[in-house]
């Protein structure tokens, strides 16, 4: 398994869990959430639409305060999401340091980093610059 054969969605959310953990939060705070397809989604211009694909996002429980960061649909069968998860975090937990790095800085989660903080601090939450 190397980074490109992640799936692109559950890369991302090993990103976003990589920049809530580069912001001091603990790994026991963050939360990974799987929308099954079907479910309901109101979309930023009020629509109405069923998810076509499982929706991906992690959840940040601090303190009586949470954020959640919608990561996006996912390619992986609803039945497999769990197994995919877990071979992810083996793979992440057990990368090389630089590469994650590497590769973290190259992500979408990365250029968005000041939105993140922005919104972070928005919800009330008290946070550094990240790495």
């Amino acid at each position: 398994m190397n980074f490109s054969s992640l799936d692109p969605t559950l890369r991302e959310w090993l990103f976003a869990r990589e920049m809530m953990r580069r912001l001091g939060f603990s790994a026991d705070d963050l939360y990974f959430i799987v929308t099954p397809p079907g479910k309901k989604l109101i979309e930023d211009d009020g629509n109405i639409v069923d998810l076509p694909k499982p929706l991906l996002s992690l959840q940040l429980r601090y303190k009586s305060r949470e954020f959640n960061w919608i990561i996006g649909l996912t390619d992986i069968p609803d039945r497999d999401i769990l197994k995919v998860y877990e071979q992810a975090c083996d793979f992440w937990n057990n990368a090389e340091r630089e590469d994650c790095t590497k590769e973290f800085h190259k992500s979408k989660v990365y250029e968005m980093r000041y939105q993140l903080l922005l919104a972070l601090r928005n919800k009330g939450f008290s946070i550094q610059e990240p790495n």
